[in-house]
């Protein structure tokens, strides 16, 4: 999994504020990769 990528977009000390667990988390990486793709679709048009 690229975290590391999906990481920058995030706030530096995210992880720390809201606590975020290592399920969360992916779920949130997921989350992001596909709004960056819908974005990158959208885009493409």
């Amino acid at each position: 999994m690229k975290i590391k990528r999906v990481e920058k977009l995030l706030p530096k000390n995210f992880k720390r504020r809201f606590g975020v667990t290592k399920k969360t988390y992916q779920l949130l990486v997921k989350i992001l990769k596909n709004k960056e793709l819908k974005n990158w679709e959208e885009n493409q048009n």
